[in-house]
């Protein structure tokens, strides 16, 4: 499996809480405001880090890999005995498959649309 880009997410009841923490430890605003729930800092040419809001955290990381071929990334895991929870489409934006560890953890892959 081909990787291409990491994000890796923290899921917060209060952003607002939060995010002077992060912009204080970054040393600068967001790169990137999602939306009003998630704001995002490039930490490196191919990995992120994500703040979104979540009514329910708890203790659980949630980590994106964005790859070329999702279809191929998916059977490959398949292929070693784990299951996605769903393979969606994201209308306008390509597809994602979530998978979930034993701890409740979650791993997304996605397939950004050309």
């Amino acid at each position: 499996m081909s990787m291409d880009v990491l994000f890796a997410g923290i899921a917060t009841r209060d952003l607002a809480l939060i995010q002077p923490w992060y912009e204080r430890f970054f040393g600068r605003p967001p790169d990137m405001s999602v939306s009003a729930d998630e704001v995002m800092w490039q930490v490196t040419d191919t990995a992120w880090l994500y703040l979104v809001v979540n009514a329910h955290p708890s203790d659980h990381a949630l980590i994106t890999i964005a790859v070329a071929d999702l279809r191929a990334a998916s059977d490959a895991i398949n292929e070693r005995g784990l299951a996605s929870r769903a393979v969606e489409d994201i209308e306008g934006a390509g597809r994602k498959a979530i998978y979930s560890d034993p701890a409740g953890n979650t791993v997304t892959l996605i397939e950004v649309a050309d």
